[in-house]
């Protein structure tokens, strides 16, 4: 984790707190909610290709998976989530 990592994701803890708590309460993060876009836009270079464009994998769960890998979220479930 670099320190403007962790700096992009206390901004958009800021901006969206409300989100960014109900993430952090539940263990992942919501799709289509402001809190979630601005956590793909920050990832999405890190992301596969095909993760990113959603072919393969889900990048919601790769957007969790780096939360978690922070400490983030009170109880993780990332891995427990289903694809839909």
């Amino acid at each position: 984790m670099s320190s403007s990592e962790w700096e992009n994701i206390k901004h958009f803890i800021k901006q969206y707190p409300l989100h960014a708590s109900r993430a952090k309460k539940f263990g992942y993060v919501e799709s289509d909610t402001p809190f979630h876009q601005a956590l793909y836009e920050l990832y999405e270079a890190d992301m596969p290709y095909d993760v990113a464009k959603g072919r393969i994998g889900n990048a919601d769960e790769f957007i969790d998976l780096r939360l978690q890998a922070l400490g983030f979220f009170d109880k993780p479930i990332v891995g427990s989530v289903q694809d839909e």
